[in-house]
């Protein structure tokens, strides 16, 4: 997008209507309001993963760590309305993904990095995500395995790349978005298999391996959720006793 038409797209969205700029999280999640600037809160509603990522960079001005951090909010505010709008959630967190993605994100922010593809992740194991858009679970499931198994995030919080490894293999071989990405499992198979081998990986946890073995054991054909307890210690690696999720039929697609 040139100049212009960004600077256009800006006017438009700061231009919404006031019930645009600030939305109340229903009693079913935080209750409080979800915070975001005004233009990127217009982009968040309007639920196009397109349109969040480049508001995000407009408004970054191209500074990686306000880009990393503003990728947070969004993936916060998606969290918060999971339950009430699934398709607009996962929309925000493509997009939040998308961004933190970058090799400049990564290496200028990685604990906030760490941070979105956590609440991402939880993003993707919802069923009701699955339902309403199984392909964008897919991609993002594969995108963010790839960017938890950099080394520069993965160092910065390994027991919060497990974890995330963990909810992206459940949901890329959950039934339902099995059924309408065939690949995406082994897309992010691909993704672990190459991380337990990675000596960087390995260096910063000593479980690494083994971790990724029992995740790819465990996992295959099952909805799990894997929480990150916070801690950085190597050995914090007990990925049993997970809530699992049933999986509902796959009766919808959504695009990207």
């Amino acid at each position: 997008m040139n100049r212009l038409a960004l600077g256009t797209l800006l006017c438009a969205l700061a231009a919404a209507p006031l019930s645009f700029v600030a939305v109340e999280a229903s009693a079913q999640t935080t209750g409080a309001a979800v915070q975001l600037p005004p233009a990127l809160q217009a982009a968040f509603l309007a639920g196009n993963t397109n349109q969040i990522a480049q508001v995000i960079q407009a408004l970054s001005g191209g500074n990686p760590t306000q880009m990393a951090a503003l990728s947070q909010q969004v993936v916060a505010a998606a969290e918060r309305i999971l339950s009430t709008n699934p398709q607009a959630a996962i929309a925000a967190a493509a997009a939040a993904v998308r961004i933190t993605g970058a090799q400049t994100v990564m290496n200028a922010a990685p604990a906030s990095v760490s941070s979105v593809a956590v609440t991402a992740a939880r993003i993707l194991v919802s069923p009701e995500v699955q339902r309403v858009a199984p392909q964008q679970v897919a991609d993002t499931a594969a995108a963010v395995s790839r960017i938890v198994t950099n080394p520069v995030v993965y160092q910065a919080s390994p027991a919060a790349a497990v974890a995330v490894m963990a909810n992206a293999y459940s949901a890329a071989t959950s039934q339902t978005v099995a059924a309408a990405s065939p690949g995406a499992a082994q897309s992010v198979a691909s993704v672990l298999n190459q991380a337990s081998a990675n000596q960087s990986l390995n260096a910063a946890n000593q479980a690494n391996s083994a971790q990724i073995a029992e995740i790819l054991r465990t996992q295959s054909g099952t909805s799990q959720t894997v929480t990150d307890q916070g801690q950085d210690t190597a050995n914090n690696n007990n990925l049993n006793n997970v809530p699992i999720e049933q999986n509902l039929p796959d009766t919808d697609t959504s695009p990207s």
